[in-house]
C-alpha cells in the first residue's frame, strides 16, 4: 500500500501536503508495530506469504523525489521572484 500511496498520492495541492504525507507517516507507524511481533512458527496453518520485494528497490520509491522537486520549485520561485 505504501508503494501505490508514493505512485498516486503526490496529484492534488491537498495531498501532496497533507494526504499523502500522513498516509506514510501512518504506513511507518504501522510497520513498526509489525515488526515488534514474532516470527511466524512453522507449522501453523495456512501458507507462509512471500513478503516481496522490499519498498526501497521498487520504482515507486523513486516518487519520493515529487516532493523534493516541489519543495525545489518552490524555493526557485521565491527567489525569483525576488
Amino acid at each position: 500500500m505504501t508503494g501505490k500511496t508514493l505512485l498516486q498520492g503526490w496529484w492534488s495541492p491537498l495531498s501532496l501536503v497533507l494526504l499523502t504525507p500522513f498516509t506514510l507517516l501512518w504506513n511507518l507507524f504501522v510497520r513498526a508495530k509489525i515488526n515488534k511481533l514474532p516470527p511466524p512458527v512453522p507449522g501453523q496453518p495456512g501458507m507462509q506469504m512471500n513478503p516481496g520485494v522490499p519498498l526501497r528497490k521498487r520504482p515507486a520509491a523513486l516518487m519520493l523525489l515529487v516532493p523534493l522537486g516541489w519543495l525545489v520549485f518552490m524555493a526557485f520561485q521565491i527567489a525569483r521572484g525576488s
